[in-house]
């Protein structure tokens, strides 16, 4: 008969397991700003962390990865769009390959592929740069893309929202990473009239200031002109 402390034991050991096997790296959509205006750009990064932390000390040596916008409220521009430089330099050939596909509006397919080694200590050719001496930290920027939001009158939309559509990740030795976690992205879409009532009422706020300089009664004023 077994002892109850080894079931408890054996029911911990299992937790443990479970929780290190949980542990996985993170794609996170990551807005410069959370407000976007009509005829105002946006610039969305593309983050991945967890790859030395939570049990998975691994290098990434390619990624393929699909998002998805609203082509509706957004342009996505490639002029002022870039990858990161973990892989390798991306306009570089001897040290990456590159895919990318933006004929599908609303949806935007990346791809590369490093051409690097791992390590001094783990090579074959031993010609730097290394993944590792360009992954130092647990998190780093694969893309930092550029959207456009072009005025097309009234808007019924109040958000839009950037979405991982799917996502593969390969350490540095070829071999997929079997599990990707995933953050996506809202921002909020003001409409200009907000932006103008936020305008009014900093400019009431200033003229109540002054008034109380000048004498006159507070909050004393009207449309189109200045009360005497």
């Amino acid at each position: 008969m077994n002892h109850p402390l080894s079931k408890l034991g054996l029911i911990c050991a299992a937790a443990l397991c479970m929780s290190v096997a949980q542990a996985a790296p993170v794609l996170t959509l990551v807005p410069q700003t959370t407000h976007v205006y009509s005829l105002q750009n946006l610039r969305l990064d593309v983050v991945v962390s967890g790859l030395h932390s939570g049990g998975t000390d691994v290098l990434l040596s390619a990624f393929d990865l699909t998002l998805s916008y609203d082509a509706s409220v957004f342009q996505f521009l490639q002029i002022g769009s870039s990858l990161g430089t973990a892989l390798g330099d991306p306009n570089d050939t001897n040290q990456t390959a590159v895919f990318a596909n933006t004929g599908e509006p609303g949806v935007l397919r990346f791809f590369e592929l490093s051409l690097l080694e791992e390590s001094s200590s783990v090579c074959t050719f031993c010609i730097g740069p290394y993944l590792a001496d360009l992954q130092p930290s647990d998190s780093f920027k694969l893309a930092s893309l550029l959207f456009y939001r072009p005025a097309h009158g009234p808007n019924t939309l109040t958000t839009a929202k950037f979405g991982v559509e799917s996502v593969q990740l390969s350490d540095g030795g070829g071999q997929f990473i079997g599990r990707v976690g995933t953050q996506d992205a809202t921002v909020d879409l003001p409409e200009p009239a907000s932006l103008a009532l936020v305008g009014l009422g900093l400019w009431a706020l200033n003229w109540n200031r002054r008034g109380r300089r000048t004498g006159r009664p507070s909050g004393s004023f009207v449309f189109g002109k200045e009360s005497s």
